[in-house]
């Protein structure tokens, strides 16, 4: 399936509906970029999902399944959102920019951050920025992926639907 926003200079995409069978691998690319080997690791007990945003106004998916499977994919794209402003400049400027009351962590004064800057995010909401927050770990140490945010930032709208 090919999606084309003439006018668009990004693109973004939300599934209503989302499984995948293991048997599977849905890819979606334009001619900037490829994600390939989405599979049924993406599968979650919502049925959602939503894509990054890609740059560009043209998106090809292709779902390849592999064999016989009993399952049967679901996917229904509910909403693909058009952008017509370069993404990630509302809140951060051009790359290696930072808004005036935030330190750049590329500058002198950022310096002994820098494994922690590697653990910053920009949320992406309905194809839009919507806030930051941090990927942190427990004291235990489990490996389980926690994100931290402020507490408005979840009416930046479903959180399965957010990308990081």
């Amino acid at each position: 399936m090919k999606i084309n926003a003439e006018k668009a200079i990004n693109i973004s995409l939300q599934f209503s509906k989302f499984f995948l069978p293991t048997n599977s691998i849905l890819k979606i690319y334009n001619q900037f970029e490829l994600t390939d080997s989405i599979t049924s690791k993406e599968n979650n007990e919502h049925n959602i999902w939503a894509t990054r945003v890609y740059q560009g106004n043209k998106l090809t998916i292709e779902m390849v399944i592999e064999g016989e499977s009993a399952e049967a994919p679901s996917l229904v794209i509910d909403k693909v959102n058009f952008g017509y402003k370069k993404f990630g400049t509302e809140f951060f400027g051009q790359p290696g920019a930072s808004a005036p009351c935030n330190i750049n962590i590329v500058c002198p004064e950022g310096a002994g951050w820098e494994n922690e800057r590697n653990s910053v995010a920009l949320i992406v909401a309905n194809g839009s920025e919507a806030c930051t927050g941090s990927l942190i770990m427990n004291t235990c140490n489990t490996s389980v992926p926690y994100f931290l945010t402020a507490n408005h930032c979840l009416a930046a709208g479903n959180v399965p639907n957010w990308v990081f």
